[in-house]
């Protein structure tokens, strides 16, 4: 789904920049992904510091699914990071706890054919996300865990959603 998105927001007008997760055997299960986040964090961190060199100020950071649990644990940590939004998609274990010192809105967009985890903890994401200025949740209808056959529905959401924060 990033690859499809990234260039529907190219075409948009947006600039991108892929960030490539730390990826386990094909085997692994989501409970070893833990002990990868560090690493997701320094990449994370890495890829910011490139874009302010770069000049780039206004920076919207968009996961999906075990990457935007990367991007959580690093925004737990870094709730000061240069960012205008965060939009994690289908965030895989359905958490979004530890964002309550975030300076920029958090955008969460799930499928309404996603993963049972993350519809069933999807009422409270909702009630963080009312305590963060600006966030809201949206869900795609007709779409599954990985957007499929929805990318252009869902990169005019994340424009719309990005653009409006930007201005």
């Amino acid at each position: 789904v990033i690859g499809q998105l990234r260039t529907l927001l190219n075409d948009a007008g947006f600039t991108t920049l892929s960030i490539q997760m730390p990826v386990l055997a094909a085997n692994a299960d989501a409970g070893d992904y833990p002990a990868t986040f560090g690493e997701a964090g320094e990449r994370i961190a890495a890829a910011m510091r490139y874009l302010q060199a770069k000049g780039q100020s206004r920076i919207a950071m968009v996961s999906h699914s075990m990457g935007a649990r990367m991007a959580l644990e690093y925004l737990k940590h870094n709730p000061a990071a240069p960012l205008l939004a965060w939009v994690p998609l289908a965030i895989s274990d359905g958490e979004l706890d530890g964002l309550s010192r975030t300076a920029f809105p958090v955008f969460d967009v799930y499928a309404q054919k996603d993963f049972p985890v993350v519809l069933a903890k999807a009422g409270d994401r909702a009630a963080l996300l009312r305590r963060t200025p600006g966030s809201k949740q949206v869900m795609v209808y007709g779409a599954d865990h990985f957007f499929s056959g929805k990318e252009k529905e869902v990169a005019m959401l994340l424009g719309d959603l990005i653009d409006h924060t930007m201005k």
